[in-house]
Order: structure tokens, then C-alpha cells, then sequence
């Protein structure tokens, strides 16, 4: 028995030593796993940590924070963070590429168009106003886009001129082509105007801006743009083109003040030349970046200017988004 006794100790002791590196062996793999859940506990923290900051950071970047938007408004915030994204300047270059020359460029009776804000349209809407004896353009807009444009201009020569051209549309494209005899201002009522010195020469100046040669007047009707498109149930223009020999400014100014902008495109031709206060003109340009028109292009050393509304880009896009009436 005691030798017995003696081999089952020797066999005991035997057994433990085999499980002993065994024990050891789970023990290091449990230490192992509890280092390695920290280490995933703290990572997950610091991504969550990360995560959390970026998302305050974005926030506040792009809101503009509580007391600005109280102070500038909704529109104002998101105006000044559109402007300041290189997103604008890509669409801009965008819309440039796809400028369109209408008209006869050797007798400067055209104006380029930003066509990507045509294409695809249920409808457009033109006021094409001072169209003195030549009205390809316009014509070009009904032609190609199947565009309704509205003709403006006071002047019996105009209108002996575009009668029947606009006789010959009312068969060929019905209800797409019109001339009212009136001209554009600021309010409504009769002005008069300082008739050119050359009896051939079709264009007329606003009195006061007249040159010392142009002794003869006449006096016509003119009337607003918010009156215009009151009368024909018109709410929106895709294109404003103003050729009006000086009487620009006047319009130009009262439509910013009153805060009515209600057109994608505006073309104008400026006659700041004959401004006694050459100030004036930059004040005006300065007053349609203001309400977010950008310069698309311009010609002749700036006196005639294509301009696009920052805040119809969309619209030029799908044609469904929202267009509003105000900058």
C-alpha cells in the first residue's frame, strides 16, 4: 500500500505539472481578451468623441449660429454662405459656356443669351423692351425656344417697322410675338423725350438727358414693369432685356428699391455717358450684385451686360423649383 500510495503521488504530481501550462495558458488568453476589449472600449469613444466635435463644427459653420440668423435673417445667412463656396463660380462657368449670340454681331443687333436657363422649359417669358427697327433677336427667341416675347417701344417707327413682322408671327406662331406702343419707366403717366438730331435715326433720349442738337421733343406714353405684368397676368420673366437710351438708371434704381426683381436674365445696355453723375452708374451696379445678380458677360467696354439671379440657379436647372419675385 505504501508503494501504491507512493505511485499515485508520483502520477498526481505528474497530472498537475501537464495541466499547470494549461491553466496558465487561459489565463493569458483572458488577460489578452480584457486588454483588448479596453482598447476597443477607448477607440469607439475617441471615434464617437470625433464624430460629435465634426458634427458641431459643421453645424455652426453652415447655420451661421442663432444671432445671426436673428440679425441678417434666413436668407441672408444662407445667400452669404452660398456666395462664399466654389460651387457658385463652377455653375457660373457653367452657364457662360452656354451663352448664345442672337442677332447680327457686324451691325450690333443682338444679345447673347444664357440658354441653359431655356432649355427644357414648359414655357418662357420675354420683355424685350426698346426694340427700335430691329427685332431678330426677338424673333430668334420665338423661333428657336418657342419663347412668348413681348415687344416695348413708344415710337411710331418702331412700330411701322415690327407691325408686320409681328402680323406674319400671329399666323405662323400664334400668340407668340406682341408690341405694345409704350415705353418704360418708373411710373406710369407721359414723358418726354429729346428726338434724335439725324430724322433717320430711330432712337430718342430722355429730355433731361438730351444732347444740345436734339431740340426736338416728343412727348409718350410709358408705364411700369409691375403694371405690365399685372395687366397680362404675368408673375415671373425669364428674360428682362432693357435698351432704353439712359433711362435705365431710373427703372433699374426704383425695381431694386422696391425690392421687385421678378426676372431670371437681365440684359442691359447702359448709357452711363450721358450721366452727369458718373456715380450713378456704379452706385447701380453695386445695387444688382447686392441683390444677387452676377455678370455673366458684357461688351462694348461694359455698356451692354448679360446677368444671371444667383437664386434661380436651381430653377435653370429643372425648371420646377421655386422662383420669387424678391432678391
Amino acid at each position: 500500500n505504501v508503494e501504491n500510495m507512493g505511485v499515485t503521488k508520483t502520477r498526481q504530481s505528474k497530472v498537475n505539472m501537464l495541466r499547470l501550462p494549461r491553466t496558465n495558458a487561459y489565463s493569458s488568453i483572458i488577460i489578452t481578451y480584457s486588454k483588448l476589449r479596453r482598447r476597443v472600449m477607448l477607440v469607439l469613444l475617441a471615434l464617437l468623441f470625433i464624430v460629435i466635435l465634426a458634427f458641431l463644427c459643421t453645424s455652426h459653420s453652415y447655420d451661421g449660429g442663432e444671432e445671426t440668423r436673428q440679425s441678417l435673417g434666413e436668407d441672408a445667412v444662407t445667400t452669404k454662405f452660398v456666395s462664399q463656396t466654389p460651387t457658385l463660380e463652377i455653375l457660373l462657368a457653367e452657364h457662360k459656356k452656354s451663352l448664345k449670340y442672337f442677332g447680327h454681331k457686324d451691325t450690333n443687333t443682338g444679345w447673347y443669351v444664357d440658354t441653359l436657363c431655356l432649355q427644357d422649359k414648359e414655357s418662357i417669358l420675354v420683355y424685350g423692351v426698346g426694340c427700335g427697327a430691329e427685332i431678330i433677336w426677338d424673333t430668334a427667341l420665338v423661333d428657336e425656344y418657342g419663347a412668348t416675347v413681348h415687344m416695348f417701344d413708344p415710337t411710331e417707327k418702331s412700330l411701322k417697322y415690327t407691325a408686320p413682322i409681328v402680323a406674319k408671327y400671329a399666323t405662323s406662331h400664334p400668340s407668340k410675338l406682341f408690341h405694345t406702343l409704350e415705353g418704360l419707366s418708373h411710373k406710369q403717366g407721359k414723358l418726354t423725350f429729346s428726338l434724335p438730331a439725324n430724322p433717320n435715326d430711330i432712337s430718342m433720349r430722355q429730355a433731361d438727358l438730351a444732347a444740345k442738337n436734339m431740340d426736338r421733343t416728343v412727348t409718350v406714353q410709358v408705364n411700369t414693369l409691375r403694371n405690365w405684368m399685372t395687366e397680362r397676368n404675368h408673375d415671373y420673366l425669364d428674360i428682362l432685356k432693357i435698351d432704353i437710351e439712359g433711362s435705365e438708371y431710373d427703372v433699374l434704381e426704383d425695381l431694386v428699391a422696391q425690392d421687385f426683381l421678378p426676372f431670371t436674365q437681365l440684359l442691359v445696355e447702359y448709357h452711363d455717358r450721358f450721366l452727369r453723375n458718373k456715380a450713378r452708374h456704379t452706385a447701380l451696379l453695386e445695387a444688382l450684385s447686392a441683390a444677387g445678380f452676377r455678370e455673366l458677360w458684357s461688351q462694348h467696354d461694359g455698356q451692354e451686360v448679360g446677368y444671371l439671379k444667383v437664386a434661380d440657379l436651381a430653377y435653370c436647372a429643372d425648371g420646377k423649383s421655386p422662383r420669387r419675385v424678391s432678391a
